[in-house]
């Protein structure tokens, strides 16, 4: 791949440039301020696009970073040959990637279609990995020489580059993320997320919180049953006691016999004065007699109709409970059902779990496939620039550049800020040498990587760099005489 030129419509502080890209080392010196870096951003964003945020800092969010600052057209073109064609890319930025647009036209100016319809990431479809690796290795943006280890992507890359069964090895990056989903899918990782044994878990503690409701409902129905046995007998005894004739009889009878002694004792006041009273008083006795009686009978019909009210109560309160009591049969089925599906699904997550881990430890073991080439490459130019860190450099399983040292291995934390930019570089220049061998070799794009480095080094690294564009083409950027090429 090739840069030919750019036109920057809108994008930061550039507004309406152009710049001819058509050499082996495009060198743009300049002052700070002047846009060198933003020139930089633009053209990884003509290849991978802008990336979406929902920071409103300018810091985290690139698309409110680059807003043009003049307003009008956000974005610009890009021309550039591959694989024996030119190619001219035109994107246009929106606030969110869904209102990005991107065209592709060949060199007479004609909608093209080589990379198919969905051209929105083209980057990776014209160097075969993601903007990550990219940044990790031909993009060295400003401040950012220093290396921490390879992304997932780039070991995919190297493993199906480098390794002897490509096909096989490149695929288990993909096989452990489908594996990881598939986990995810039975086995949430955090909260409120929920895979499909949560759901089970949770339904399973509902259903033993709904049988031991139905386990206290079926206790009270037992409890409720007996007080309804003892209403309904108490009922039956009150229903047995009928008001029989006799004793509507007797009633009579004390009534008339009370009338009779009134209606004497009224006759005896005129004739007998003296027998009136005990008249009176055993005529009081038999009406007291049947007033009583009659009392009696009241009362009896009045519990007879509280005994009804309390029973009818009673049994729809037995009935609800009876109800809630047989569900617990349905409850015990659907329990045993999915206590049989969990145990199931738990088998399979362990399945799924014991062979992402033997992948995991597999790609572990093939660390050497790709660290080897990369580490042996990152010494040569180690060698390069400073003999003394040639020797001593190594790279960590996941491709983190450390120094060893008295013995010990230490990261480049303990170092100057030179000499963490220094195996930062040869890192870098290596991962891209090894991730792109097989395939056209990228644009490296550089924005003053030689900040922290010595005199002795930036001559050594100005001559490597105009080296390596014997291989590849090189967008360099400064704003120092002493760091330009």
């Amino acid at each position: 791949m090739r840069f030919i030129s750019c036109f920057v419509s809108g994008f930061g502080k550039l507004c309406n440039q152009a710049f001819d890209l058509n050499k082996d080392i495009i060198e743009i010196k300049a002052k700070n301020g002047s846009g060198k870096t933003t020139l930089a951003a633009f053209l990884e964003s003509m290849l991978f696009g802008l990336e979406g945020s929902r920071s409103k800092s300018v810091e985290d969010n690139a698309r409110l970073k680059y807003e043009p600052w003049q307003g009008g057209a956000f974005g610009g073109s890009l021309t550039f040959f591959h694989a024996g064609k030119t190619y001219r890319l035109e994107r246009k930025f929106g606030k969110t990637p869904s209102a990005d647009s991107v065209r592709l036209y060949d060199k007479n100016n004609a909608p093209c279609y080589d990379f198919g319809e969905n051209i929105s990431r083209l980057g990776e479809l014209l160097l075969g990995v993601n903007r990550e690796t990219y940044r990790k290795s031909a993009y060295i943006p400003q401040g950012g020489v220093e290396s921490e280890g390879f992304p997932e992507d780039t070991k995919t890359r190297l493993i199906a580059l480098l390794s002897t069964n490509s096909e096989k090895e490149a695929g288990a990056g993909g096989a452990i993320k489908r594996l990881e989903d598939a986990e995810k899918k039975l086995r949430a990782k955090r909260a409120p997320a929920k895979g499909k044994l949560d759901e089970i878990e949770g339904e399973l503690e509902r259903l033993n919180r709904a049988k031991a409701e139905c386990e206290r409902a079926a206790g009270e129905a037992r409890e409720e049953k007996s007080h309804v046995r003892v209403l309904q007998a108490k009922l039956a005894e009150i229903k047995g006691e009928k008001d029989t004739s006799k004793k509507k009889k007797r009633r009579g009878v004390f009534l008339v016999i009370f009338l009779a002694l009134f209606a004497l004792g009224v006759l005896s006041l005129s004739k007998l004065p003296a027998l009136a009273l005990p008249i009176f008083a055993l005529g009081v006795g038999f009406f007291t007699a049947f007033v009583v009686g009659k009392k009696q009978r009241s009362d009896h019909e009045t519990d007879k109709e509280r005994l009804i009210a309390e029973l009818a109560r009673r049994e729809m309160q037995l009935e609800n409970l009876e109800g809630q009591a047989c569900a617990f049969a349905d409850y015990q089925a659907e329990e045993e059902r999915l206590t049989q599906e969990k145990a199931r699904l738990e088998k399979r997550l362990a399945a799924i779990q014991a062979a992402k881990e033997l992948l995991i430890r597999a790609r572990s073991n093939m660390a050497s496939c790709y660290l080897a080439p990369v580490e042996k490459k990152c010494k040569e130019y180690a060698q390069i620039l400073s003999e003394s860190e040639s020797e001593t450099l190594r790279l960590t399983a996941e491709g983190a550049p450390i120094i060893e040292e008295n013995g010990s291995l230490k990261p480049l934390a303990h170092y100057s800020a030179g000499a963490k930019d220094l195996i930062g570089l040869c890192t870098r220049l290596a991962l891209a040498e090894a991730a792109f061998e097989k395939s056209s070799p990228p644009v490296l794009i550089l924005d003053d990587p030689l900040v922290n480095l010595d005199d002795e080094t930036t001559r050594r690294a100005k001559r490597l760099i105009r080296t390596l564009s014997k291989k590849y083409q090189i967008v360099y950027f400064t704003c120092k005489t002493e760091r330009s090429l």
